[in-house]
């Protein structure tokens, strides 16, 4: 009995395996439009656009794989006179022609908090950002339960991946997401945004942001290109 426990993980470990190898890789493409400039940072090609205010767009990845979460770099820099409110509410966005909703910080915590609590635990009691969520509760060295040298093929390893996942989400949120806040003259706001898609199966995929900020829209362009 306990030979069928240990390979039904290891056949699942097989199989995720070989669907994360068949996924497309895509490369990222910002294209310009009218006035707009490339920029890079971090080694990200990112697009520029400046009217009275300056917005910067850019992938938060120079690749994606194929049903990656779709996540953007968004940055904003008020030059008018007055305060300016800005969060991922002020951005739009359509892939392969369709409409696609922009999560808000609010949203994305909820989420996270909604996995959680599936597993018993709480926000308010989550241990703060480089928390690693144990592999295995208990066994015989690195080998789990059964004692083989693979720490993860023991009872509830999937529950304990999720949980792994959603403290990841947590914090990635807390050091990068774009948070409600109102920028004055001067002032520069960025984060990440995410959208509520992930990257479908196909050759050539094309995504468009829309900035709409204090009356102005700064509008953005990107192709992903799969390299098979």
């Amino acid at each position: 009995m306990k030979l069928v426990k240990w390979v039904k993980p290891v056949v699942a470990l097989v199989l995720v395996s070989a669907l994360s190898a068949c996924a497309s890789v895509y490369d990222v493409r910002p294209q310009p439009v009218n006035t707009q400039v490339s920029v890079f940072n971090n080694g990200v090609e990112s697009l520029r656009s400046k009217k009275v205010h300056e917005v910067e767009v850019g992938a938060s990845a120079p690749q994606m794989v194929q049903f990656d979460d779709l996540r953007f770099m968004v940055s904003f820099t008020n030059h008018g006179k007055n305060p300016v409110e800005f969060s991922p509410a002020n951005v739009a966005a359509t892939l392969n022609g369709q409409a696609v909703p922009v999560l808000s910080y609010e949203a994305q915590l909820q989420d996270i908090e909604n996995r959680l609590s599936y597993y018993g635990y709480r926000l308010s009691v989550l241990p703060g950002p480089g928390y690693v969520a144990p592999y295995y509760q208990s066994g015989v060295g690195f080998g789990g339960r059964f004692g083989f040298g693979f720490a993860g093929f023991d009872d509830g390893m999937n529950d304990r991946l999720d949980v792994q996942r959603a403290y990841n989400d947590l914090d990635r949120l807390k050091r990068l997401g774009l948070k409600p806040r109102v920028v004055k003259p001067g002032e520069t706001a960025a984060g990440e945004i995410t959208l509520a898609r992930r990257l479908p199966a196909g050759s050539v995929q094309y995504l468009s942001l829309d900035v709409n900020v204090d009356g102005e829209t700064h509008h953005f362009e990107f192709g992903y290109h799969s390299r098979r």
